[in-house]
């Protein structure tokens, strides 16, 4: 073996190692870009989850400008049963009303809704 085949050898091992190195930054710089394409891919999704809350806070919004058309226990009643979840013993024991006067508020109050919502188209 002469001393320029020994140098081409010298040479590609040292390219080899250099290889070896730049590999590794391109498998790094690969998984940045996976992670950028899930990001954009997560980006949009979250994109579609700001408009959709968006979306719901316009429509709670504007029931709580419906429900300005009631007066305020109607108001309470409405909020406790469909905004809380409260069962009617619990919404009576609040407002300090007996169930079935609750009910009847209830219905007052959505029949009033309906009305709004009519006049209001």
């Amino acid at each position: 073996m002469t001393n320029a085949d020994k140098e081409n050898i010298k040479a590609r091992l040292i390219r080899w190692g250099e290889l070896d190195c730049c590999i590794s930054d391109m498998r790094e710089e690969c998984e940045k870009l996976k992670k950028l394409q899930t990001a954009n891919e997560h980006a949009e999704r979250i994109s579609r989850f700001e408009a959709e809350i968006e979306r719901m806070n316009d429509e709670k919004w504007s029931v709580y400008d419906i429900l300005q058309a009631l007066n305020k226990r109607e108001r309470e009643i409405i909020n406790c049963r469909y905004n809380d979840g409260m069962c009617w013993d619990y919404i009576s024991e609040k407002v300090g009303l007996s169930r079935m006067h609750c009910f009847r508020m209830h219905d007052g109050a959505l029949e009033r809704i309906y009305e709004f919502l009519e006049d209001n188209k």
